[in-house]
């Protein structure tokens, strides 16, 4: 973003705004996190299925193998996909999460806007509707349709307004 744009976006939020973005900011970088995490250990879990004797050989798996009481390498393995399948249901549930508070930012600063900016028309003396076009007030004040931006299944569109 250059710096005419967050200028421009800076005089438009107040400062709770601005916080806002930071903790989504904070959110979608845990998010990231989740997904990398959860990708990544796909490969060790499957060269543990497949090379059980090499794996079991690793001192760390040892390690955790003693710390947890577990004896046999297999019931290990079950763990290690037990705790994968649960990754990936919190990953998911957060992700859902994440998507609904978003969606919920985007949606409550655009009616914010608005109703500022009908404020703003509201309260023009009268000369200026004289000469104004009021399709373009209206258009203004609603936004143009075939740009507005829609939540579908989580994902939040760009405008060009």
């Amino acid at each position: 973003m250059s710096p005419k744009m967050l200028k421009k976006l800076s005089s438009i939020l107040d400062r709770q705004q601005k916080i806002k973005i930071l903790g989504l900011t904070v959110l979608i970088l845990i998010g990231g996190i989740l997904e990398t995490l959860g990708i990544s250990l796909i490969v060790p879990l499957l060269t543990s299925i497949l090379d059980e004797q090499g794996f079991a050989s690793h001192a760390i798996v040892i390690w955790l193998m003693e710390l947890l009481g577990i004896q046999n390498v297999r019931s290990f393995i079950y763990l290690l996909l037990g705790g994968l399948i649960f990754m990936y249901v919190f990953k998911c549930a957060y992700l859902i999460g994440l998507t609904y508070v978003q969606a919920r930012f985007v949606n409550r600063n655009r009616s914010r806007t608005t109703t500022n900016l009908l404020s703003q028309f509201l309260h023009r003396p009268y000369e200026y509707y004289l000469y104004a076009e009021t399709s373009t007030i209206v258009r203004t004040i609603y936004g143009d349709k075939k740009n507005e931006d829609f939540v579908i299944f989580g994902t939040v569109g760009d405008s060009a307004a």
